[in-house]
């Protein structure tokens, strides 16, 4: 017992050892209170992802303010816009994110490594949604939604909106220029993780970024070994998703197209409302949804759409008239358009007699 005891508490310092923060320092031309609030943030960044990723490897960290508003990584070194220093507000958050990023990209660069002119999305994405993953974990859930939606999925949307050529987002870095490289490889690119984390789940998709640093520290990782690991942690045949979100162009729309309720009696003899209601996928991409039915007394019924189904129908019975029917209602899915994706409830009997007065 004596020795398990010592057994045990060598473990326990080597694990307090191991969890050590490096020796972090930071440069920067402003007022000593913006230097402490980046050391704070990076130190918050930096005990998350060797929590989430893995330890840290080395024993000193760099941080230093330069002109510029971008953020550039090098092996123990990170520099930061002095643009981004100043922000206030809702930038501030945006400021912490960016930090957040610009660590991460020690994990992911530094230590685990990818040839970024042939496939420049794979350290972004990584990177990008490991910050956000901080975002989350240190402001919650709605903080982090408003970031990943400001920062990836709305430059992404406009750029296509104004016109932009739409790429596959395993592409190399010469397919794209800086706009379409900031809209399909940071934003999209994120966007596609963010998708991979709702498919396997969030405690899949973390042990996903711990197996690929762990076995890929200190080399190179490619897209196909991402997706190799994927798959094997998930224990899900993941080919379908890769090939659709990061080699092909196609989009989803969902629509839901009619919702139909009429007060009916069970056989059990129970009054209540028989609702039909019809999804149509008219987009040429796939991936499952969640499909929620409110209620009117506010209960909220949660409906899988699978990802072959081109259209789905449900007929449920409840003791409750349907309010509204509602695809995808958390946005997790990058969607062509949102609008159709909601849906009113109206009676069968108003619908037969608008017909007939018409």
């Amino acid at each position: 017992n004596k020795e398990k005891a010592e057994e045990a508490k060598g473990t326990s310092e080597k694990n307090e050892e191991e969890v050590k923060l490096p020796e972090i320092n930071v440069y920067y031309f402003k007022g000593k209170s913006i230097g402490e609030v980046i050391l704070s943030m990076a130190e918050g960044a930096v005990t998350y992802f060797n929590s989430i990723l893995g330890v840290y490897p080395y024993k000193k960290l760099k941080l230093a303010q330069v002109y510029g508003e971008e953020v550039f990584a090098y092996p123990q070194l990170v520099l930061i816009g002095d643009r981004l220093w100043s922000s206030k507000g809702l930038n501030s958050y945006r400021l912490e994110y960016r930090v957040a990023y610009g660590i991460a990209r020690q994990w992911w660069s530094q230590i685990v490594g990818a040839n970024g002119a042939k496939e420049p999305f794979l350290m972004e994405a990584l990177a990008n949604y490991s910050a956000l993953m901080y975002m989350e974990k240190k402001f919650g859930k709605e903080r982090a939604k408003s970031l990943f939606f400001s920062l990836h999925e709305v430059p992404y949307s406009e750029y296509l909106q104004k016109g932009g050529k739409n790429l596959a987002v395993l592409s190399s870095l010469k397919s794209f220029n800086l706009t379409s490289y900031e809209a399909i490889v940071k934003g999209k690119g994120t966007i596609v993780l963010s998708m991979l984390r709702y498919l396997v789940g969030d405690e899949v998709f973390s042990k996903i970024l711990q197996s690929l640093f762990s076995q890929y520290k200190y080399s190179q990782v490619t897209t196909q070994d991402f997706k190799e690991v994927s798959s094997q942690i998930s224990g899900k045949n993941l080919e379908w998703f890769f090939e659709e979100w990061l080699n092909s162009t196609r989009e989803i729309d969902y629509e839901v197209s009619e919702v139909i309720s009429q007060k009916e009696t069970s056989p059990e003899g129970k009054e209540g409302y028989r609702t039909l209601i019809t999804l149509t996928q008219k987009g040429n991409a796939v991936m499952p949804a969640e499909v929620l039915i409110e209620l009117n007394n506010g209960e909220r019924i949660i409906k899988k759409w699978e990802k072959e189904e081109r259209v789905k129908k449900y007929s449920l019975f409840t003791e409750e008239g349907v309010s509204f029917v509602e695809v995808d209602p958390e946005q997790k899915i990058l969607e062509k358009v949102r609008e159709n994706n909601i849906r009113v409830s109206r009676s069968y009997t108003r619908k037969k007699f608008l017909h007939f007065t018409l």
